[in-house]
């Protein structure tokens, strides 16, 4: 059997380490490091691009000044600035994906680059 990141299989052998923290020893803390982008998009009908970041945002933690960056950075580095204040059912396809992979992002420890 190999072993599910996610921690759902047990191993034969081996382990995995996100950010330094064994999967097998510290199931929780790796886990805070996770980030998830579904296959499909789920996006809410009444949430605009950076209300969904903000929500995200707090259930990974974050809050105040680098809540504010990280959507910012995030928003920027995605390419949708101009799209920042609309529903994000009302964007196409890709900038769908675009918003779940920024989702996927806010507040790991990935360095954003504009």
């Amino acid at each position: 059997m190999t072993i599910g990141i996610g921690g759902h299989l047990s191993p034969n052998a081996g382990d995995v380490e996100v950010n330094d923290t064994s999967v097998l020893l510290n199931m929780k803390k790796a886990r805070v490091s996770f980030g998830v982008c579904p296959q499909f998009t789920a996006m809410d009908a009444h949430l605009t691009v950076r209300e969904h970041l903000f929500i995200y945002g707090r259930l990974r933690g974050l809050e105040g000044e680098q809540l504010n960056s990280d959507i910012n950075s995030l928003i920027g580095a995605a390419g949708l600035d101009s799209y920042a204040n609309r529903l994000a059912t009302k964007l196409s396809g890709g900038n769908q994906r675009k918003l779940a992979l920024a989702i996927a992002l806010i507040g790991t420890s990935i360095a954003i680059s504009e």
